[in-house]
């Protein structure tokens, strides 16, 4: 299994509230790829640990990744909006 980065850095360029704590986004990673979504602030329940989390079906598999990690990294850290 790959070490995921440590140094991971989403800007979201473009973004449009679809409703309260739900945002579909165009965003960039430190690589530089763009990718698109739907963010959407969860709730902490017993199944989940809630924050931040980036749904949608990517068509690229770097796509998919810059998605994995945002997932895993960075959900709870705040989002800057360029």
């Amino acid at each position: 299994m790959s070490k995921l980065p440590t140094n991971v850095n989403f800007l979201i360029l473009r973004y449009q509230q679809i409703r309260e704590n739900v945002h579909f986004v165009m965003l960039r990673n430190n690589d530089g790829i763009y990718s698109t979504g739907t963010l959407a602030n969860i709730p902490k329940q017993e199944s989940t640990d809630g924050g931040w989390h980036l749904f949608g079906e990517q068509k690229f598999e770097k796509e998919r990744a810059a998605v994995i990690v945002y997932n895993k990294l960075c959900r709870g850290v705040p989002i800057k909006i360029k």
